[in-house]
């Protein structure tokens, strides 16, 4: 199982090393100078809580993980635990 620790030098290394790839390797749109184009990837996400080592594979079936939409707070998922400190 994926522990909180692990999981945020994930989103970390998610975010300073594939995002950036992904994000430069969108083709620019043919538009007025100054003009941008947003491209929304916030929709349709796959998500199971846990550790699955074959998710890495080509042609992973994650049918069966649920569909969301970001932001989402993935410690939801779990029980609810007493606020630090008291």
């Amino acid at each position: 199982m994926l522990n909180r620790s692990t999981f945020a030098k994930f989103i970390l290394a998610f975010n300073l090393i594939a995002l950036p790839g992904f994000i430069s390797a969108v083709p620019a749109a043919e538009s007025a100078p100054g003009s941008r184009e947003i491209i929304p990837f916030d929709a349709s996400w796959r998500f199971h809580l846990g550790d699955e080592p074959t998710a890495k594979q080509p042609g992973f079936d994650d049918s069966t993980w649920r569909t969301l939409d970001l932001p989402h707070d993935w410690s939801i998922e779990g029980p609810l635990l007493p606020a630090a400190g008291g």
